[in-house]
């Protein structure tokens, strides 16, 4: 796996990236109406190896784990909110082009301007979309940051989740840890006929101990999360590690929503090291991660964050999900 992966790094070089890609999406009108939120949309960006059923408990709305125990689309519906998530390039029922040249940061990046250009013009979801909250989680926060770097004056508000300042240093116990593969030799069943460049998991145990805190998640739910892994590409793990970055011009609002037990963005060790076999540690006090995280942000009008306990890297997916929601909404409630 290493030298794969030393051979397909070794070709990153500079590409200019013009063409148009399907983005499948899913926009959902809220049940509850509220007026001074129906021009307000929140734009949901998932992480790495998921797709936009994320938002929803691994299903569709209303059919996710536990109905809508996991569901930040039907608390936001509940709030008011309209919800646009997407399948990121590369992913779900999105186009899956060259996973090394084209399905990386760059691209993500300018296919984010892009919806949030065609929110704002009134071209999905029947109106134009004055208020934008941008909402990710890991690689999609991660998108978020540079999105942030580059159109600083397009969305109002961030909020990330499963994201600090300081993302895994080393690459290669990330990979070890989930035992990532050319998804061809990790799920044969499922993706037996993608080109190399997409990696997927191959273990259960290794994936759980990434994401999950063992004691506050449902074993049948890291079951579920399992079978339905998507991929990563080669250009996304590399493109990462160009984040994180100062966004000096951002003057809108962030909100950093990350599990204290994060064991990709809250590593103890500088090498990432201490995670193989346990649980990451977002720190304390000044020292915490999260609260560190607002260095990125100095103009930014509000900043706060939140690192609930003994929850994990996919934050949401634990059994205090409904608390996150709530916690995530009161904030923007300030705002919105």
């Amino acid at each position: 796996m290493h030298n794969i992966l030393s051979g397909l790094t070794s070709l990153v070089s500079n590409v200019t990236v013009s063409n148009t890609y399907n983005i499948s999406a899913r926009f959902c009108e809220p049940e509850v109406r509220n007026s001074s939120r129906s021009n307000t949309i929140q734009l949901l960006v998932h992480g790495i190896t998921y797709t936009k059923n994320y938002w929803s408990g691994l299903g569709a709305p209303g059919e996710g784990f536990d109905g809508d125990a996991y569901s930040w689309i039907a608390y936001a519906s509940k709030q008011g909110y309209p919800t646009l998530s997407i399948d990121r390039l590369g992913n779900g029922e999105s186009d899956r082009p060259n996973g090394l040249t084209v399905v990386q940061m760059g691209s993500h990046i300018e296919v984010t301007q892009g919806l949030v250009n065609a929110l704002r013009r009134g071209l999905i979801g029947r109106r134009a979309f004055n208020k934008i909250i941008y909402v990710g989680h890991w690689y999609g926060s991660l998108i978020g940051n540079l999105h942030a770097v580059k159109y600083p004056l397009a969305v109002d508000t961030y909020v990330l989740t499963g994201f600090t300042k300081k993302i895994r240093p080393s690459l290669i116990p990330t990979l070890i840890t989930g035992a990532f593969l050319p998804a061809t030799l990790a799920y044969p069943e499922k993706w037996g006929n993608q080109e190399i460049s997409y990696f997927a998991s191959s273990s259960d145990e290794g994936g759980d101990k990434l994401f999950f805190v063992d004691e506050t998640t449902d074993p049948d739910l890291r079951a579920i999360n399992f079978a339905l892994r998507g991929t990563v590409t080669v250009g996304e793990f590399i493109s990462a590690y160009s984040s994180t970055q100062v966004a000096p011009a951002y003057r809108g609002r962030v909100f950093v929503l990350t599990g204290q037990n994060d064991a990709i963005f809250c590593s103890p060790g500088e090498l990432g090291e201490g995670t193989l076999i346990g649980e990451g540690d977002c720190g304390t006090g000044q020292s915490n991660l999260a609260a560190q995280t607002q260095q990125l942000y100095p103009a930014a009008a509000v900043y706060n964050y939140n690192t609930p306990d003994n929850t994990g890297h996919c934050n949401i997916l634990h059994t205090n999900a409904q608390e996150q929601f709530a916690i995530a909404h009161d904030w923007l409630g300030h705002f919105y």
